[in-house]
């Protein structure tokens, strides 16, 4: 029973997990593509066709990749993630390591994830 509550009143130890569990879901997936809202709330396709894995000494980091371009890299642990009802994509907000700012992403997946 305690399990079943814990979902909904979560430690930062349990959101921690529960990015690390979603990262490594999406770990070597084909993403169709990744948006972005600017300043004007206007969508915008910042990649297609890209990847998205797992990087770091410690396998610490994210990182979206469309060829050998980086789309956005960023910490697993400082994340906030979570997935759309349908389970086709996710929305990520985060400190983008490489462009040093507050970004938040809609990723879309080629592929139904479960």
């Amino acid at each position: 029973m305690k399990k079943f509550f814990s979902r909904f009143f979560l430690k930062k130890n349990g959101i921690k997990e529960i990015n690390y569990r979603i990262s490594e879901k999406l770990n070597n997936v084909h993403i169709k593509y990744i948006s972005e809202k600017d300043e004007n709330s206007y969508d915008s396709i910042i990649a297609r066709e890209a990847h998205i894995n797992i990087v770091g000494d410690n396998k610490d980091e994210l990182c979206a990749t469309q060829g050998t371009t980086t789309v956005f890299r960023l910490k697993i642990a400082d994340m906030k993630i979570w997935e759309f009802m349908s389970l086709d994509g996710c929305v990520i907000t985060f400190f983008d390591i490489d462009l040093q700012k507050e970004r938040t992403v809609n990723v879309y997946y080629d592929k139904h994830l479960s």
